[in-house]
């Protein structure tokens, strides 16, 4: 997070997802003071944007999604349909799932290809760089997931917040930078001078 005449600019494309499993086990949320985006998507297609939002968290949204010409009325039960099933399961059973590629799956699953380009693959091509929907349906299904359970936010003091909070519970003897590494093992790493540090993941 970089700070100039007063604004904040965040290096790349990056919000933090409140779904994600681990965040309540690392990260006091409260004191991120996190700003919200709204649960849902703005598709540009003929000259106008389409809202497609969670009408769950946005009912006032619930006669644009509905009428919106991305895909048909039945994707969107579909949509609903398939939030509700990876909602209701843990999280574990995503990845016990059968791989294939995310397009198959959307396609097997019954929603159209209308759908799928003007929905499903600025979502997915958006958040995994790939717009080819030849990535994992597994990646898709956890995406999904986390994007209907937590919201997608981003903290006053710009990402760079989340690694200060994460640095604070590191002793800062604990912190070696510029430090030369001669190689790397299982279970530990050698520098040039002759230091061993060893550790349960490198």
């Amino acid at each position: 997070t970089e700070r100039y005449q007063g604004y904040q600019f965040d290096h790349g494309f990056q919000v933090l997802q409140t779904g994600y499993p681990e965040i309540s086990n690392h990260l006091d949320l409260s004191r991120l003071d996190l700003s919200v985006f709204p649960a849902g998507v703005a598709v540009h297609a003929s000259d106008a944007f389409h809202i497609i939002a969670d009408p769950r968290r946005h009912p006032a949204q619930v006669l644009s999604t509905v009428t919106s010409s991305i895909g048909s009325f039945t994707d969107r039960l579909r949509l609903m349909k398939m939030v509700r099933t990876l909602v209701s399961q843990p999280m574990e059973q995503i990845f016990d799932d059968p791989e294939e590629k995310a397009g198959d799956f959307l396609r097997r699953y019954g929603f159209s290809e209308s759908f799928i380009t003007g929905f499903f693959t600025p979502f997915f091509g958006g958040a995994c760089l790939d717009t080819s929907m030849s990535g994992s349906s597994r990646i898709l299904k956890y995406l999904t997931r986390l994007f209907a359970t937590g919201d997608a936010a981003l903290p006053v003091e710009g990402m760079e917040a989340v690694s200060r909070q994460l640095a604070e519970a590191i002793p800062e003897e604990k912190i070696y930078c510029r430090q030369e590494v001669s190689s790397v093992g299982e279970g530990r790493v050698s520098l040039t001078d002759g230091r061993v540090f060893e550790a349960e993941m490198i």
